[in-house]
């Protein structure tokens, strides 16, 4: 439902937040 789509999202833009301070470190 509409809180699973909520709650994939915001799981999703944890991971590629993390990924993206990840990348901004090493560089």
């Amino acid at each position: 439902g509409v809180i699973g789509i909520g709650i994939a999202a915001t799981v999703t833009g944890i991971v590629v937040g993390g990924i993206a301070a990840a990348l901004a470190r090493k560089k």
